[in-house]
C-alpha cells in the first residue's frame, strides 16, 4: 500500500470513530437535557405547589385576623356596656353620698 491508501484508510478509520464518538456524544446530550428539563419541570411544579401554599396560608392568617379583629370589636361593645352601667351607679351613689352628707349636717 502506498502512503496515500495509508492515509486514506487512517482518515476512513478516524471519521468512522469521530461519528461513533458524534453519535454517542449527541445521545448523551440529548438524555442529559431531559434530565434538565425533568428536573425543571419538577422544581416548577413543587415552586407552584408551594405558591399555592403561602397563598392559603395566608389567606388563613388573614382570616384569623379577621375573626380576631371582629372578636375584640365584640369586647369592647361589651366593656362599653358595662363603663355606661358603672357611670350610672357612681352617679347614683353620689347622689345617695349627697343625700346623706346632707341628713348628718342636718342632725
Amino acid at each position: 500500500m502506498t502512503a496515500v491508501e495509508n492515509d486514506l484508510k487512517q482518515f476512513k478509520t478516524e471519521m468512522r470513530r469521530f461519528k461513533t464518538e458524534t453519535v454517542t456524544s449527541h445521545q448523551d446530550s440529548n438524555m442529559n437535557l431531559m434530565l434538565v428539563k425533568a428536573t425543571v419541570d419538577g422544581s416548577y411544579d413543587r415552586i407552584a405547589s408551594l405558591r399555592n401554599q403561602l397563598s392559603d396560608f395566608r389567606q388563613d392568617v388573614l382570616d384569623r385576623f379577621e375573626r380576631q379583629e371582629n372578636h375584640f370589636d365584640a369586647q369592647d361593645a361589651h366593656l362599653d356596656m358595662h363603663d355606661k352601667r358603672f357611670d350610672v351607679v357612681d352617679k347614683k351613689l353620689d347622689q345617695i353620698l349627697q343625700l346623706l352628707t346632707s341628713l348628718t349636717n342636718k342632725s
